[in-house]
């Protein structure tokens, strides 16, 4: 729903006026939406998500201290591990999409058709002059990966 922030309290399916309260919350945060974010903090923090990019003093303290760990000999392994982690699960939710896609008659080739097109209708749109967040909503595609086509 392109929302900037999800958030789930547990309740029961049978009868949804029963909240369970454990006061369990569960938040969902969506960097590519972080322009309808109403708390400038998570703003903030959503825009330095997707940019890298720090504009205040908390994402500028996390960049710092993210960079600081990149520099450090013992921690490289480690981010190497989990950047490697995060790739897998990234082909592994793609792999995942593939098949669902299958499941409703929908083939690994044709999938790869619609992805394409909509790769080369952002192209397109870009070249038109439209946003990259326009972009993003016409086609479906994430923003990050408009941003990147329009590099």
């Amino acid at each position: 729903m392109n929302l900037p922030v999800y958030t789930f309290k547990n309740q029961c399916q049978e009868d949804s006026s029963l909240i369970l309260n454990d006061r369990t919350v569960k938040s969902f945060f969506n960097a590519t939406a972080y322009q309808k974010e109403e708390n400038i903090a998570i703003r903030k923090f959503l825009e330095y998500i997707l940019n890298h990019k720090p504009t205040d003093d908390f994402t500028k303290a996390i960049d710092k201290r993210v960079n600081e760990l990149k520099a450090n000999k013992d921690y490289k392994g480690e981010y190497m591990r989990e950047a490697l982690s995060l790739y897998d699960a990234r082909m592994d939710g793609r792999n995942e999409g593939f098949a669902l896609g299958e499941k409703r008659g929908i083939s690994i080739g044709k999938q790869q058709g619609i992805l394409e097109k909509a790769i080369e209708a952002a192209k397109n749109f870009l070249s038109m002059g439209f946003s990259a967040e326009q972009v993003a909503k016409g086609t479906g595609l994430p923003i990050e990966q408009v941003r990147q086509l329009a590099k």
